[in-house]
């Protein structure tokens, strides 16, 4: 889920990426990426607990349009998960 909030020129997004299978413990390395229309979030994380928290913002900046899509990539442990976030 990423909720986000618009301005003219500024946008303010946060979220989470929650794993919702078994042994999250053992995630280990996860890395991230969601690339939206006009921004892009990425980070690695050791210490996930099968969460990520996703914030993002900017000021004077172009603006994701409302019916285009997130793309997101997600890897851990040697697997990977690719999908869109679309607005609802």
């Amino acid at each position: 889920m990423y909720l986000l909030n618009k301005g003219e020129n500024t946008q303010n997004g946060q979220g989470s990426i929650i794993y919702k299978g078994k042994d999250k413990e053992k995630l280990g390395k996860v890395s991230y990426v969601v690339e939206g229309e006009t921004s892009k979030l990425s980070g690695t994380d050791d210490e996930t607990e099968g969460k990520i928290n996703l914030n993002g913002s900017c000021s004077g900046c172009s603006t994701q349009s409302s019916n285009a899509p997130f793309h997101v990539t997600i890897k851990w442990n040697g697997k990977e998960d690719k999908f869109d976030l679309t607005s609802k």
